[in-house]
């Protein structure tokens, strides 16, 4: 049977109005001991026309992000850890935030579409959510997501952390928009309000990945599918290793909503019609007799389909990986003719419990979400820092990735913008204990 890449699946701590308190210190305390944090968003609306333009792809940036909202964000911390070995050791802790704009916003029907496809809990969202207010207010001393946003900052200031995000320029905008003020007027402002909220710098694994690592493609998925794959052939038999760092996901937070993948047993399944028998068989023949022939072209080079789960051909990234690679699967696993007879009870319910759309839980895998967005970010970033070494990647800091443009962004000081007001103010606030020391 061909077996499917999946993304990880890694125990992460959900925080929502449920727990929020009772987190808050534990959080600031996680992220005060690492050395660096990888952070990804989930939102309601992207921009569908890209322009050469920066100034130009700034503004139309800027109009969805201040009428679309942030749904969730996931943040992972990684710890470098005491090694015997020349392997560096990092520890992870994994975090999604539930967020619920409480303001009038829009929403993309294609990304609800994909959100909802990839079991993003809608009513989850809206009845736990951490509410906030996105744009511009004041500075209060109330504990909510935005006074947590700037006690993490100055907790990264203070500690020096690097962040890292993939292909972060939207990420770092609706954060921007969402959690301190409403979005400057001009790309140069806003790169001078960045310099200052993330002074120990930022990564951009896709960067990375295409302009440095020469990657043959580089969206997160398959980059982390590949280093996973090599880290397989390297160790086996190893949890998260490969090369010369390993990652250890360390055991949920005292207090935090964890989830984790639920496999139903023997005792809990349904019986199958006649009619639910014969579609399984027909599926599982399909499946079996699939070949990288059959491979969907779009989610191969760019890992997105406008089709999504409906899609007829394959995204199976292992198919994708073995055609990159050029491996050839075995005659029995791609060509095999097996008769309706010889497709197996067992096999026609693991098909059947792959296809089926499943009922969202709390504790329930989703095959998309910001936590294992942010993970494979994470565990990307500690392969390109053993691939590059100390000295190229603090070369490549502050380089963000742009589409369809071979520059970076650069994140860096410049004598002809200054930070903008909106900021200052909040600046001001977040940095006035340490007294700039």
């Amino acid at each position: 049977m061909i077996q499917k890449t999946v993304v990880p699946h890694v125990a992460y701590n959900e925080v929502s109005i449920k727990n929020f308190d009772t987190l808050y210190s534990t959080i600031l305390e996680n992220v005060s001991k690492s050395n660096y944090i990888a952070v990804d968003t989930e939102f309601t609306g992207h921009c569908k026309r890209i322009v050469k333009n920066m100034e130009q792809r700034y503004d139309a940036l800027a109009v969805v992000v201040k009428s679309h909202a942030i749904v969730s964000f996931g943040m992972t911390t990684l710890q470098e850890l005491p090694s015997e070995s020349n392997m560096a050791v990092y520890g992870a802790q994994n975090f999604e935030f539930l967020t619920s704009n409480q303001d009038t916003f829009q929403v993309d029907p294609g990304n609800l579409k994909f959100l909802a496809e990839n079991g993003l809990d809608f009513n989850r969202h809206f009845q736990f959510g951490l509410p906030y207010h996105a744009g511009t207010h004041a500075v209060t001393s109330q504990r909510d997501i935005r006074s947590l946003w700037r006690d993490l900052l100055f907790t990264i200031r203070k500690n020096n952390i690097p962040i890292i995000v993939h292909n972060g320029l939207l990420d770092l905008m609706y954060i921007y928009q969402s959690f301190f003020a409403e979005l400057p007027a001009s790309l140069s402002i806003f790169v001078a309000d960045l310099v200052e909220m993330f002074p120990s710098g930022i990564y951009d694994t896709k960067y990375l990945a295409n302009q440095v690592l020469s990657e043959q493609k580089s969206y997160l998925a398959y980059l982390y599918c590949k280093y996973d794959r090599s880290r397989q052939q390297l160790t086996p038999g190893s949890s998260v290793a490969t090369g010369n760092f390993a990652v250890r996901v360390g055991d949920p937070l005292v207090g935090s909503t964890v989830t984790t993948p639920l496999k139903r047993t023997a005792d809990e399944s349904v019986p199958l019609s006649q009619g639910s028998k014969r579609r399984m068989r027909a599926k599982k023949l399909n499946g079996l007799n699939k070949t990288p022939s059959i491979i969907c072209h779009n989610y191969s080079n760019y890992g997105w389909c406008k089709s999504g789960k409906e899609c007829l051909s394959s995204h199976d990234l292992d198919l994708i990986l073995d055609k990159d690679q050029g491996i050839k699967r075995e005659k029995e696993q791609t060509e095999v003719e097996v008769k309706e007879e010889e497709v197996g009870e067992e096999e026609i319910r693991e098909t059947e419990e792959q296809d089926k759309a499943p009922s969202i839980e709390p504790n329930q895998r989703r095959d998309h979400a910001a936590h294992y967005d942010a993970f494979m970010t994470a565990f990307v970033f500690c392969h390109q820092a053993s691939e590059l070494g100390p000295v190229a990647l603090k070369e490549n800091i502050n380089k963000i990735n742009l589409m369809r443009l071979r520059i970076p962004l650069r994140v860096v000081k410049s004598h002809y913008s200054k930070p903008s007001s909106a900021w200052s103010s909040v600046r001001d606030k977040i940095w006035k204990p340490d007294n700039d020391d």
